[in-house]
């Protein structure tokens, strides 16, 4: 502190000389080393002041991570694993030749889980559906779902669901979404609980190999009440996906779809989940 009260006039002005007769100008050059000095001084104060307080900052953010409580430092627990998937739909106008818009869908899946010992859950979802325009079509469905849970009994559950689709290509990309509405019934309670789900889905065909493609789609999902089985409203969990396409006939229907699969799960209970899996979908 000392240097700095006897800086007069401030270190970082130069003294304007005055012209009288060279005296006071040559008096100024022989003080401006001292002033050199006294400016170095400064700023190397300032410099450590500046360095103390940062510490300082430091040091309380330590303290206040350290007394953090644990949920901030709660990680999700993961898992690995596999899901197949098996998807096939089409026109029922053999059926019914005057209804030529009604359509059929069927979609069967099993689920892989390593921390399940292997199985984990298994799904048939039939349904049908009427052709509303070219790109969007309504569905209603059933679908039984028997889950091998991380903890607890095995159980079933029985779902009645809803849901459009709608997709258009636009030369070698082709855009898909799915809106899903369900009503769940789970044995594990008696409440029925309603979920909603959106799905959007992008494609693009590769020019060079024409059978193949790259895809990427994300699916949300949304409690829509609370149950007595364990769903809270609001965000339930998510699914992302990014892979490859493969088919043999790219007139044909017929395809294969592999990849990536990211699923995060919310848990209000406890740490959320997160599952890597291998994806492998079969197409009819």
């Amino acid at each position: 502190e000392g240097p700095f009260r006897q800086l007069t006039p401030d270190p970082f002005t130069r003294p304007t000389p005055k012209l009288n007769g060279g005296k006071a100008l040559a008096r100024n050059r022989r003080q401006l080393p001292i002033r050199r000095v006294e400016l170095f001084e400064y700023v190397h104060c300032r410099a450590m002041l500046t360095l103390r307080r940062i510490r300082h900052a430091c040091l309380s953010l330590l303290l206040l991570l350290a007394w953090a409580p644990s949920e901030v430092w709660a990680q999700p627990a993961a898992d690995t694993g596999e899901w197949f998937a098996l998807f096939a739909q089409g026109d029922l106008d053999r059926l019914h030749a005057n209804s030529p818009n009604l359509r059929w869908w069927f979609d069967g899946h099993l689920r892989l889980l390593d921390d399940t010992g292997g199985y984990n859950q298994s799904i048939l979802r039939p349904g049908v559906g009427v052709k509303i325009t070219e790109r969007a079509t309504a569905w209603v469905g059933y679908a039984l779902i028997h889950t091998n849970p991380l903890s607890g009994m095995e159980f079933n559950e029985h779902r009645v669901w809803q849901q459009i689709t709608w997709s258009n290509t636009h030369g070698p990309w082709t855009l898909a979404l799915r809106s899903r509405l369900e009503q769940r019934f789970v044995e594990t309670g008696d409440d029925l609980g309603w979920r909603f789900r959106q799905l959007v889905r992008v494609q693009r065909s590769l020019a060079a190999f024409p059978r193949w493609s790259l895809i990427a789609w994300d699916e949300a999902f949304f409690h829509l009440n609370d149950t007595d089985w364990g769903a809270q409203a609001g965000f339930d969990q998510s699914r992302a996906f990014a892979g490859f396409g493969f088919t043999r006939d790219p007139d044909a229907k017929g395809r294969v779809e592999f990849g990536y699969l990211n699923q995060t799960i919310d848990v209000p209970s406890g740490n959320d989940r997160t599952h890597h899996l291998l994806s492998i979908n079969f197409y009819f």
